[in-house]
């Protein structure tokens, strides 16, 4: 009879009370549920759609449901049951409580997927946990510029379609139908129990698709992100120790793949004191007189929109008038995807650092309150011989930290938006708002030329420019250059048919034209100083734009090099595989052995210089992206690593997975050597001996 009445109270608070609240936190949480699925189902429609429409690449419906969608349920299903008991919980002190947190959460969920989703079809590549590492300020002016008003209009498209899918969904056809949401708890139940088994798999290399475009297609971009942090997270962890035996092992695995170096100081392992190699020189005059040298960065320069590997024809006639007339590289490549990489890979030959974006953005603290380990650079050893250094960019000068880096090597001049004479130069801007990244290529020149005398004082003197006209979201051409009539006769003009558009945004290719007209504008100026006879020009892209209309996993690093100058004694092209960091070995030799310039013997430089081959030929020994897991991540030889995988590649850049053991576990080794030796020089500063 206890018993009983023990058990009755227990049986009616569980009636009376727990049961309704589970039944009812259940039905409202699974069909929230379910529309978080059919959300993502009409934003991979939307995004589908897109990339049809475009002909952007080849896809099919077993992409859709097999990878994308499958993934992106995936990843919703493993989220809800993660949030399941602490919302059930919160629905028993407060249902509307509950409820209002929920849909914060769903709606955050939404809002990230689509705004990665912008991100993927604007970039070509898939945001990874590098966005950590941006500074807030940082993050203001990416999305202030890259939030053009010409997509507004899609981003209102999306939401209108989203609200109006949901309502129909929600309100139309599962609120009021209980038979059907037991249905949906069934199926939720099933599928929850399949995705607890494949925890491991929301994500899939790149060997598991036929393409890199359907790699970054196919998997869930929020798993891929998450995929990246914890990638970053092992990655820095892994080096916090150095003991002695490990750094003596790595030292020599790379030190024996680097015969090429004389290395000369194991407490630097970088150091190296080789004779300069003079590849360059039978191709230039000598004389004493120093020569001045100018280096242009070009935002998104190109190999598949200039010069001989263009994808449907060069885009830029007048930067391949001076590729015809110079020296340039048909196989060179940036050390980075973005822009980041570019200044302390040209201008030091630095190694990438421990830091997503790069040595540039390296965030340990060094003695004297530097932000930087100590390393020589082509600034500071150029100061030395008595040149005048100058640094030229039309956007804030301090995004990515490049102000605080060549300020910190005592560059001269350092010119960036803040110093434009505003009066006289105006940004040009076809969103028809402020938000732009800033001057566009040909007030940068013009403005830089007005300084021209105030800044050489009759001296040699090293001038670095970096362009953003080709930066997305190409707002920043003079205005003809996007009407149709002025692209089609451009086109016409240059023998390409208008279908260039189906793979290129005519933004884009508006920008390359106008950013092709700056640079010979900048030619044609310079040409009428005295100094024009006695100046190196190096042209050079920060990154590719990462084209995706064929399946070439090097399309985001593969850039131009030209070498252009009146001092050259003729012209040729190079096949040999190179990068950014390869520039300044060769053009400090160059200086040397040609003008008498003198440079210390003690080298850091990572790069083994240009390789000035006249046939394919793949020797050198240099770092991608090592943190990209989209993209290769390292180049040695004719090897490269991509993810976990070694590929070999040969002359058409088709990479091949290598099955041979030996060669692999080699590759592994040095490449995985390097990267310690990478941590350890940046985090003890041991990069270069400090006088």
């Amino acid at each position: 009879m206890a018993d009983k009445i023990t058990e009755e109270p227990n049986s009616r608070f569980w009636k009376n009370k727990l049961q309704p609240k589970l039944n009812s936190f259940f039905q409202d949480y699974v069909l929230k549920v379910f529309c978080l699925f059919f959300i993502f189902f009409i934003i991979r429609v939307l995004e589908y759609s897109f990339i049809s429409y475009n002909k952007i690449a080849l896809i099919t419906a077993d992409l859709f449901f097999s990878k994308s969608l499958n993934f992106d349920v995936l990843v919703i299903l493993l989220f809800s049951l993660t949030l399941l008991l602490p919302l059930f919980l919160i629905s028993v002190f407060s249902f509307r409580l509950y409820s209002i947190t929920n849909s914060l959460f769903g709606l955050s969920i939404v809002f990230i997927n689509l705004a990665l989703t912008q991100y993927f079809l604007t970039n070509n590549s898939l945001l990874s946990a590098q966005l950590f590492e941006f500074s807030f300020t940082d993050i203001k002016d990416i999305v202030f510029n890259e939030f053009a008003l010409n997509r507004l209009g899609f981003w209102i498209a999306v939401v209108l379609i989203l609200c109006l899918s949901v309502f129909v969904l929600f309100i139309k056809v599962f609120r009021f139908q209980k038979k059907t949401n037991s249905i949906l708890l069934i199926i939720y139940s099933t599928l929850s129990i399949i995705a607890l088994f494949n925890v491991k798999h929301t994500f899939k290399e790149v060997k598991y698709f036929d393409s890199n475009h359907n790699y970054l297609l196919g998997n869930s971009k929020i798993s891929y992100f998450i995929e990246s942090y914890i990638r970053l997270k092992e990655k820095k962890t892994d080096f916090n120790f150095f003991s002695k035996a490990d750094l003596e092992r790595n030292i020599f695995n790379y030190t024996s793949v680097r015969e090429d170096f004389s290395f000369s100081d194991k407490a630097f392992p970088f150091s190296h004191n080789e004779n300069y190699k003079n590849v360059l020189g039978n191709y230039f005059i000598k004389t004493n007189k120093k020569p001045n040298v100018v280096i242009i960065i070009s935002e998104s320069l190109s190999a598949s929109t200039s010069g001989n590997h263009s994808l449907f024809g060069s885009l830029t006639p007048f930067t391949d008038s001076l590729m015809m007339s110079g020296l340039s590289w048909d196989y060179f490549f940036s050390n980075a995807n973005r822009s980041f990489g570019a200044l302390p890979n040209i201008l030091a030959s630095a190694p990438p650092s421990t830091n997503e974006r790069g040595f540039i953005n390296t965030k340990i603290e060094y003695p004297n309150h530097k932000k930087y380990p100590e390393h020589n650079t082509i600034i500071n050893l150029l100061k030395k011989n008595g040149y005048i250094t100058n640094y030229y960019y039309g956007g804030w000068g301090y995004f990515d930290n490049v102000g605080y880096y060549l300020k910190e090597k005592n560059i001269d001049n350092f010119i960036c938006e803040e110093n434009f004479n505003q009066l006289k130069y105006k940004k040009n801007n076809q969103s028809s708002t402020n938000q732009v990244w800033g001057y566009n290529d040909k007030e940068l020149f013009k403005q830089a030329m007005d300084l021209f005398e105030k800044h050489t004082s009759h001296k040699p003197f090293l001038s670095v420019y970096q362009t953003i006209s080709c930066h997305s979201p190409y707002n920043l051409s003079e205005k003809s250059y996007y009407e149709d009539n002025y692209l089609n006769k451009k086109l016409s003009s240059l023998g390409i048919s208008n279908s260039v558009f189906q793979k290129i945004e005519k933004n884009i290719v508006s920008s390359i034209f106008f950013a092709d007209d700056a640079l010979k504008l900048f030619f044609n100026e310079f040409q009428n100083k005295p100094e024009f006879d006695n100046t190196i020009f190096i042209i050079t892209g920060d990154h590719s734009f990462g084209l995706t209309s064929d399946n070439n996993s090097f399309k985001n690093f593969w850039v131009p090099l030209i070498v252009y100058s009146t001092l050259l004694t003729k012209k040729t092209v190079f096949k040999g595989v190179c990068s950014h960091v390869d520039i300044l070995p060769s053009l400090l030799a160059l200086l040397q052995e040609n003008y008498g310039l003198s440079f210390p013997k003690e080298k850091q430089w990572i790069g083994s210089g240009l390789d000035t081959s006249k046939t394919f030929n793949a020797k050198n020994f240099f770092p991608l992206n090592l943190t990209a897991m989209d993209m290769p991540n390292f180049i040695a030889g004719n090897q490269t690593l991509f993810g976990k995988d070694v590929f070999t590649f040969d002359s058409t850049l088709t990479i091949f997975k290598t099955t041979n053991k030996n060669l692999y576990s080699k590759t592994i080794q040095s490449i995985n050597s390097f990267s310690y030796l990478n941590s350890y020089v940046c985090i003890k500063n041991k990069i270069w001996k400090s006088n």
